[in-house]
């Protein structure tokens, strides 16, 4: 399995997990993102919509989110692309958890 069908898994995987609690029109972007490789943009609009939801499902690893967002790597400033500031709020918002 190559790198990029690893993340593609990993960020569906999340995103299964977290289906059940989001509207359509959440549920068409995040998977029109997964269609197109853009692992990196579903994943900040999972993120999103954890922070809508103000709290992270129970049948969610928060340490695997981590290290999922660490892989694609948003830790990287100019991999952030629709949340400004992203990795400060997302580790933010998982230790409020």
């Amino acid at each position: 399995m190559s790198n990029i069908e690893e993340l593609n898994n990993r960020v569906k995987g999340l995103f299964n997990k977290i289906k059940p609690f989001l509207d359509t029109e959440s549920k068409d972007s995040i998977s029109n993102y997964l269609t197109h490789f853009e692992f990196e943009m579903a994943f900040e609009a999972i993120f999103i919509e954890l922070k809508n939801l103000d709290y992270v499902p129970n049948n969610t690893d928060k340490k695997a989110m981590f290290q999922l967002g660490l892989d694609l790597p948003l830790n990287k400033i100019d991999n952030q692309v629709l949340v400004n500031d992203f990795w400060t709020s997302f580790i933010e918002f998982l230790e409020a958890e």
